[in-house]
């Protein structure tokens, strides 16, 4: 029997079609495969809309082609913020990139992989990296490991929390209902769809509830 949400999922999947042009850490994870340059596309995609990380992201590639720790590790702050300023928050990411670029030469000698070949089990581990969070640790494991794991970002808590998928909207509380409802296949589609989800209908401010595509689905309250 289909939980709720692999429903939901199903109804996304007819309804849209993944563009890697609009997820900057997954099309960075399918294209190039390496956990460096996929960590340092997910720092850049920190509280910014997408267009405004690709530009970042893009900029940066033009004057670092190689996204390596040993390279990015001896730039300096204003240098790299200037570079990533479209997306936003040049400094502080600026600094996590840095921070971040000199942990993984330091640390790991300059190899993440040696770190997520320990799998789900690494998680703990790169959420020390500066800079690395749950969701960053999340999508690294999913995308490059491909270990079961869900990545929350605030579309998918949002789009969680308002079907009832889960009372709280916390992140270990949505990741784990949305793992224990689905299965492993199932991962990595439902973030893109939820992400998509959120951004065309469920809207943080105005939700455009009478053209959602999952509104039958969706918990009375919110209706």
């Amino acid at each position: 029997m289909f939980s709720k949400v692999s429903k939901v999922i199903c109804i996304l999947e007819r309804m849209f079609k993944i563009d890697l042009n609009e997820f900057l850490a997954y099309k960075v994870a399918v294209e190039t495969g390496d956990p460096f340059e996929t960590l340092i596309a997910t720092i850049l995609t920190q509280n910014t809309n997408e267009r405004k990380a690709f530009r970042a992201y893009f900029n940066l590639k033009k004057h670092y082609p190689i996204l390596r720790p040993e390279i990015l590790s001896k730039a300096s702050i204003s240098e790299l913020s200037e570079l990533i300023s479209a997306g936003g928050l040049g400094n502080v990411k600026a600094k996590r990139i840095i921070e971040a670029s000199n942990y993984v030469l330091k640390k790991l000698n300059g190899d993440l992989w040696s770190l997520l070949k320990l799998g789900i089990k690494a998680r703990n581990e790169l959420m020390k990296i500066p800079g690395v969070g749950p969701k960053t640790a999340d999508i690294l494991l999913l995308m490059i490991a491909k270990e079961s794991t869900i990545p929350v970002d605030t579309h998918v808590m949002r789009v969680v929390f308002r079907l009832g998928i889960s009372r709280k909207k916390e992140y270990e509380a949505i990741r784990k209902a949305l793992m224990s409802s689905l299965n492993p296949e199932e991962y990595l589609k439902a973030h893109l769809y939820l992400i998509l989800l959120g951004r065309r209908f469920c809207l943080a401010r105005k939700p455009r509830c009478s053209e959602c595509p999952v509104k039958h689905l969706c918990a009375k309250r919110f209706r």
